[in-house]
């Protein structure tokens, strides 16, 4: 199931920085990142790796809030935890009633 980056910032509680309305159908590793997926740094060394690569949108810590953006970006105090937290969301069943 899709979600828009700003659902996914509001469920791991993170600030979204960049457009809110890019769509994210799951979580991906930097090397094979594409549209719709959501990728996750823990440190600046890989923070350009990750604005480079063909995500729709980054997860990062503190370090990331002052980076030039190209797409959007989860400025989380844990970024790993918040990154686990939007796989959760992403891999929800959908309930029967559209939920």
């Amino acid at each position: 199931m899709s979600r828009t980056v700003r659902e996914i910032a509001d469920h791991v509680h993170a600030e979204l920085i960049g457009r809110e309305d890019v769509k994210i159908s799951r979580v991906s590793s930097l090397t094979s990142a594409a549209a719709g997926t959501l990728v996750f740094v823990e440190t600046a060394k890989n923070l350009g790796q990750a604005l480079g690569c063909g995500a729709g949108a980054v997860i990062a810590g503190e370090f990331a809030r002052n980076a030039p953006v190209a797409k959007p970006v989860l400025i989380s105090h844990h970024p790993r935890l918040a990154f686990a937290y939007a796989a959760e969301l992403l891999n929800r069943p959908q309930l029967s009633n559209g939920q």
